[in-house]
Order: structure tokens, then sequence, then C-alpha cells
């Protein structure tokens, strides 16, 4: 295995620095300013350091020198400053120190490969996270820069680009030449270990002719000075051994580095006049990549396919970088789609399409559903199928749901513009609903449990939701397009008008080939429903275009509109106040209107008559609309918009609290609920505990008198005390039997803080706020943890005729005691675990109080000592 990494990471390059002067000669990169060089040149600060300790995340495994990031986070202080002294140190010699420079590779067997060959393994290397603190302040200087000297036609590891923009560049590609009949090819290229084989002369020629040199290019040669790793195979390490190309790998520099050292290929292939791309509208398409993934898009592939080449051969010459030509594959498109290869075609000729970033795309977009989703839909239903009869809580159900099958099909949504209709979502909810209930009688609505956890549901995925807010990152883009008056991909399939503009005309003024056209049509589709589903009944809005728009044909070309949109008028909305259409006089005022564009005045007010009915009465965006407008960016923005969905549904808050006040004989408003909702997640981190009071909440548990609903002959009564119908509240509370075992438990929580407590349904049973308690916030901490507990000692004897004893509630606090300290432990805040548990540990015995400090189970107490302490003389 050694030997295998030992070549891998040797050197293979022969070319000189002319060679690599030459091939760069011919392109002109773009280069940083004398400001931007200054910023960062500037030397290594304290607070930079600081600020990169800060972001590391924990959990993460250590480098050779055995400290992860928590040591670093935890003595930030003491360390910052011998760190920094460290790095300005080996910036002047030149070189780090030789345990920063060595890297632990463990192996990985990739599935489906032979054991016994070294190459089906996948590396993954560790190193320091003192050399990780220097790479990742010297990345976070450059990331800021990336997206002026990178093209956007790479959307990896650049701050604000994402993969999406390469597929749905794709797919536009494949619509245009197939509704047009051009011949065409996509090629999606393979490289052989693309990181790994990084020529380092040649990547630090490529960051000088971006400007990158200086005092930021010699950190880098610091970094890369003498670097050596070890092979770790079955617990064995191998002697060290030198590497000599390559990005190193955990290093957060490298994926900036790998960007920018590709990006000549990509220029040189977009200036080369021979590689003819697909114009679509005013833009040539040449190439699209994602880090290593590329796509090239050709026009006259006998042409391009022979220049190409000759650039991949100069280029591997240079830099390292290789094709493989086996797993590269050429897919014809429009008037190509039927042909077969030519004679010595250099890739794999693919008819039937490719699999580009996990999705498989053909030349026939009908096909995207039947290739991507459908197969996923069949692999979650089927594993959940399988995995019905798991041991596994509810609250384990709704997460595994959340972190196993949500990204499965949250993938082929985001990327692709898909229409997930009602009955394929239907279906996934039922077997959603079936795993959940292990295949019985659901005893909660699907809509409850997918209410937000604020509301009092679980956030269980709503994927029709989440399909929707995929495409909404799509209506951002093409409003946000029209305002700054930039083309979008998808601008050519409706030109003369926007994207935009077509989903807020009506439906029978859409020409027929953008309904033809799904990435287009689907997205329309989609906005109509989510404009009915937040009740909006038509589809004319205030955000309708004043230009480029079928409903307003007076607008679509007009320079006296056009005008108006560069002095701040783009949509009707602009042109109102207070809910009310600006005189023209008052138009003159706000926006230096010249006179003469009076009679656009008189079509502009004609429109927008059509549009409403009234200016001045219920005229106001919707919540998606003002969601897109209010959106600066792109960022967590499915998420966001997904809550915005979920937050307009009416929600089952008052259907709760009505029953609940009905047993509890007291009124309680909204703000109580809320609060009681909160403390299913606050109370405690054990989720078992968090679902016993969410079932509590909402009164889950089956009592006598639902048995007797489904089977008449089981008794309705109480079977503990055998006198008074078995309901939910009868259960928790009403029962002699209980209510003596809350007697006891008010007892017990008066005496530890010492201060008289009175049994409240209320505040016993589900937390909600009384003004008779008064408690410190710590104590009222605990004193939630306490009850919680005695709640689950109610549910523990829920069919047994015997109540709960205050000894099973003390050995259910032991029991949660370890498992608290051992999370304030594990996030730093053993201060507070003693603030809030004081109270509970001054009043149990010394010795035991001691053996849970030594952090103990109860269990090895118990060993030794059969039975409890008489505690203030309660059993």
């Amino acid at each position: 295995m050694k030997l295998f990494y030992k070549g891998l990471y040797s050197s293979e390059c022969t070319s000189s620095s002319k060679t690599r002067a030459a091939f760069l000669n011919k392109i002109k990169l773009p280069s940083l300013s004398d400001v931007q060089k200054a910023d960062l040149c500037k030397p290594i600060s304290k607070e930079e350091v600081l600020q990169a300790i800060r972001t590391l995340k924990g959990g993460k495994a250590p480098g050779p020198d055995g400290f992860g990031p928590e040591f670093y986070k935890t003595f930030s202080q003491e360390i910052v400053g011998p760190l920094t002294d460290m790095y300005l140190d080996s910036f002047t010699r030149g070189c780090l120190p030789p345990t920063l420079g060595i890297a632990n590779i463990s192996v990985i067997l990739k599935r489906d490969k032979p054991s016994d060959m070294c190459g089906s393994y996948r590396p993954i290397s560790l190193i320091s996270v003192d050399s990780k603190l220097l790479s990742k302040l010297l990345a976070r200087r450059l990331e800021t820069l990336l997206p002026t000297l990178i093209n956007p036609d790479q959307t990896g590891f650049v701050h604000g680009r994402y993969s999406t923009s390469n597929v749905r560049k794709l797919l536009n590609i494949i619509q245009f030449t197939s509704q047009y009949k051009q011949k065409a090819l996509a090629v999606s290229l393979d490289a052989e270990k693309a990181f790994d084989r990084v020529e380092w002369g040649y990547l630090f020629d490529v960051l000088g002719r971006f400007g990158l040199g200086g005092d930021f290019l010699k950190w880098i040669q610091t970094i890369y000075h003498s670097p050596t790793a070890v092979v770790i195979t079955n617990g064995r390490r191998s002697e060290p051994f030198p590497i000599a190309r390559g990005v190193r790998q955990g290093c957060p520099l490298s994926p900036l580095l790998f960007a920018l050292a590709l990006e000549p290929l990509a220029e040189t292939i977009r200036l080369h006049n021979d590689i003819k791309g697909i114009t679509i509208g005013h833009k040539e398409h040449k190439i699209a990549l994602y880090a290593d993934d590329i796509l090239v898009f050709l026009s006259s592939p006998q042409l391009s396919i022979s220049a190409i080449m000759n650039i991949f051969n100069k280029f591997s010459n240079i830099s390292g970088y290789k094709i493989n030509f086996c797993k590269s594959e050429a897919m014809p498109l429009g008037a190509l789609s039927t042909t077969e290869a030519p004679e010595n075609f250099p890739f794999r000729w693919s008819r039937s399409g490719f699999t580009y970033l996990g999705i498989k795309v053909s030349p026939d977009l009908r096909d995207l559903q039947k290739l991507n989703l459908a197969p996923i839909c069949t692999s979650v239903k089927r594993d959940l199928e399988r995995w019905q009869n798991l041991p596994l809580s509810l609250f384990g159900r709704i997460s595994l749901i959340k972190m196993n099958v949500l990204p499965r099909l949250l993938y082929p949504l985001q990327m692709l513009p898909l229409y997930l209709s009602r009955k394929i979502n239907l279906d996934l909810e039922k077997a959603f609903s079936k795993f959940i209930w292990q295949g019985k009688k659901p005893r909660q609505r699907l809509k409850i449990l997918q209410s937000p956890t604020d509301m009092g549901g679980l956030s269980m995925p709503n994927i029709l939701y989440y399909n929707w807010a995929c495409h909404a990152r799509h209506f951002w883009l093409w409003l946000h397009s029209y305002a700054k008056r930039e083309t979008c991909i998808d601008s050519w399939a409706c030109h003369p008008y926007s994207p935009w503009s077509l989903i807020t005309c009506e439906a029978k003024k859409i020409n027929p080939e953008v309904k033809g056209n799904l990435i287009i049509y689907n997205s329309i589709r989609i906005w109509h429903d989510i404009s009915k589903h937040l009740g909006k009944k038509t589809v004319k809005s205030l955000l309708s275009p004043i230009t480029q728009n079928p409903d307003f044909p007076a607008g679509v070309s007009s320079p006296t509109f056009l005008s108006w949109r560069d002095k701040g008028i783009h949509v009707i909305g602009d042109l109102l106040r207070d809910n009310t259409l600006l005189s023209f006089q008052q138009l003159q005022e706000t926006f230096s209107i010249p006179k003469h564009h009076f009679f656009g005045y008189l079509q502009i007010r004609h429109f927008m008559s059509l549009q409403t009915t009234s200016f001045s009465t219920n005229i106001s965006y919707s919540d998606a609309e003002r969601f897109l407008l209010e959106r600066k960016n792109r960022k967590h923005f499915i998420a966001s918009f997904y809550s915005l969905l979920g937050s307009s549904v009416s929600y089952h808050i008052p259907d709760i609290s009505h029953k609940w006040e009905k047993d509890l004989n007291n009124e309680y408003i909204e703000d109580d609920w809320h609060a009681t909702i909160r403390l299913i997640r606050s109370t405690s981190t054990c989720n078992r505990l968090r679902e016993t009071q969410y079932k509590i909440l909402h009164r889950l548990h089956i009592t006598p008198v639902i048995l007797n609903k489904i089977d008449h002959s089981i008794s309705p009564l109480c079977n503990k005390c055998n006198l008074e119908r078995g309901t939910y509240f009868h259960y928790f509370w009403e029962c002699k039997l209980i209510s003596r075992f809350w007697t006891l438990i008010s007892k017990v929580v008066s005496g530890i803080f010492k201060v008289k407590i009175e049994k409240d349904p209320g505040v016993f049973l589900l937390g909600l706020p009384s003004r008779d308690l008064h408690l410190t916030a710590s104590h009222c901490k605990l004193f939630e943890k306490l009850l919680l507990v005695a709640r689950k000692c109610i549910l523990k004897n829920w069919i047994k005729v015997f109540p709960p004893s205050v000894t099973l509630w003390y050995r259910e606090v032991f029991n949660i005691l370890p498992h608290e300290r051992l999370q304030a432990v594990v996030k730093g805040k053993d201060e507070l675990f003693l603030k809030i548990w004081t109270p509970f540990l001054d009043y149990i015995p010394a010795d035991l109080k001691n053996l849970i400090l030594r952090g103990r189970q109860f269990s090895d107490w118990n060993k030794t000592s059969p039975r409890l302490p008489q505690i203030e003389g309660h059993r």
C-alpha cells in the first residue's frame, strides 16, 4: 500500500517552466488589484488565528499529533499567541515544523471493488489541526476573491455558486438542440485522481498569473515544502514517504487551489476558435465545471474534438491532469441523437445519456423523472418496509426519515426541474405513515407530525413542500435577473418575454413551445400550486413586469418602458404608494419621468386596471412574493422557503389546548401553550424523555375508554381504582392512587427547593406557567426535569393495577443523572450542570452524591447498597 501511494504522489512532470509559460501566455487570466493583493498578503494576526480556531468543527478525527479541534477551542486563549509566533517563524524560514507536514492516510474499500487491489481503496488523509488552522485562515482570505478570478462556468468551491447551475445549463442545452434540431455533443470528462496529480511547479506558476504571488505565494510554498505521509493499514503505520505533487486532502486551501489550477484549461477551451460551442441567445456555451467534473459542449464535433484533444495533451504535460477516456462519455444531442459514433472517437458514445454529478441525463428530458426520482422512490419504499419492525421510537423513526430518506429524495428535486404530482407525494406519505406506525392505524395525522416543532409537531419532512421550495430558487433568479436586466440560462426559451413574466400571466398566453419545455413549464405549474396553497386565487400580481410581459404587449420592447426600468420602475408594484396608483405628476417627481411619456402612463394605467379591480383596497404582495423580493441571496434558501410554506398552514394548537383546558378547568393564553411546547425540547437532551412529553401533550396513549370503543367487552373503568372511567386525565391525575403519588412528589420537590409547591395539574402534567410557582430559572429547569421523570413513572405503570412509587421515581432520576452529566461535560457546561442539579444533590445522601459526581451509574451504587436511602421517610 505504501508503494502504491508513494508512486501516486511522486511527480511525473517533465515539462520546463518555459513550456508552462508558453501554454499560459496564450490566455489572459484576471488578476488582483493592488488593494486586494495588499489585503491578501498582510501578516497573520492573532485575531485571525483565533477566528480560525472558533470556526473549527468538533467531533473530527485528530491528525498525527493526536490533538483534536476540541483541544484548540478549549485552550484557544492560551495557545493563540505561541501558535501565531510559530506560523510567523515558519514563514520566515520557508518551511513548517516536520510534525505539521505529515499526514496519516487511512483507506476505505470502495463499493463493489476487489479488496486485493490498492486502487480499490479510497484514501482519507488526516493532517494536524495546527496545519489546518494555517490553511483555514489563508483560505478565508482567498475565498472572497475567487469569484473575481474564476469564470462563472466553474461552480465548485466558489462562494455563491451552485452545482445546480451546471445541471440547469446542461438541460437547457439538451432542450435547445432538440427543439431546433442542431447537431451537438455533450461530453462528460472523467479525470484520473485529479486532486492528487496537480504538479506544484504548474500550480505556483498559475497562482502568480492570477496575481497571487508575493507573500501569499510564499505561504503556499511554505505549506507545500517537503510534506510527508504514512499509510495506516489494519492498524499498522508505514514508514513516512515524501509527497511531491497533488493538493493536500483535508486541507481547507486545497479545493480553492484546485479550482485556480483548472481555470487555465477552461479558459483555453473558451478562447480556442476551432472549438465550437453551443450558442443560445447571445452567449456561446463551451464548458461547465464543478471542481474536476467537466462538461464540454460542442456543435461541430469533428473540428472541435481534434482541437480539444490537442489542448488536453498539452495541459496534461504541464499540470499532471489526465483524462480517463474509458470513463469519459459523449452524449449526442439534437440531430445527432440517433447517429452512431464516428471512427476513432476518443470517448464512449452514449446515445442513452450519462450520469453527471449523480444525475442521470438523457437526450429526452421527459425521461428525467423516470431515470432519477422513480428508482429512489421505489428504493425508499422498499427500505421503509424492511425497517418497519426495527425497535425504534417515534422520534427515532422521524429522525430516520429526516437523515436517510429526505437527502435521497431532496437531491434530485434540487438538481432537476421535476414536478412532483400529488399522487407521487401521497404514495410517499403512505409509506412514511406505515413505517412510523409500524403498519398499524396511525395515532396522529401526518400533517401534525409535519408541523414545525415550535407549533407542537415533529418537523417531519413534507416532500411536496420541498419540491416547491427547490423550484422557488429559480423564481428568485428569474425575478432578480429581470430587475438587474440580466439574462439567465432559461431566457432563450421565452424570448422576447422574461421567464418571470410567464408566472404572472394567464396560461392561455403562454407559447406552446414553452409548455413543451419542462424546464420552465414545470416551474410555472408549481408557482400556481404555491399561490393556491397560500390562498391566492389569481396569477395576477403586483410583480407583473412592465416590459417583456405577454400580458402587456405595449411594454415588450417599448423604449419608453425600457427607460422607466433604468429609473427603478420594474413591476407594477413600483407604481403604487399606500395601495394607490401614483398620479403622473407624482411619477415625474419620484422617478424623473419626462412629460412626453404621458401616453405610456395611460397605457400602464390601463394594464393595471386589468390586473386589479381597485387601486385603493386589498392590494399587497403574497407571502411568497414578499419572500422573493426581500431575499438577498440563495444561502439556506430552500430551508427558509420551506418554513414559509409550512407556516401558512392552520395548525392544531387550539385542538390540543381545548381538550386540556376542559380537563384542567382553566384557560391559558397561546403564549403559555407555546412555552409548554418548547419544554419538549428544552427540558431534557434524552429523546426518550422528549418523546414521553410529546405523547402526553398530544394525548397519544391508549386508555380503557378508547379500548372500550374498539372492543365493547373491555371495561372503560380505570384498572387501578376500578371506580371511575379511565379517561386520559383520570389516568394522569384524577385517579385517587395517582393523586396520592403526585402528593408525595409534591412533598419531595418542596423539600428539594425548600419552598412549598402545591399540586397543580397544568404545571405537573404539562409544565404550563403558574403565578404561584416562585423558583429561579435554574430551579425551574430542575423542577421540569423532575416532573418529567414523574410522568414517565406513571407511564411505566400505565397498564398495571398499582400506581408508581416515589422509590421508582428516585431510581429513574438516578438513571438520567449520568446522561445529563455526560452531556454537560461534552458541551463544556459542567458548571451549569452543578447549578441546575445542586438542590437535588444536596437533598440526597452524601455518599450517593459523590458517586454521581464521579460519573458512576446508579446500578454501581445499588450493587453495594441494595436499598435506596430513606429520604424524608418517603417510599
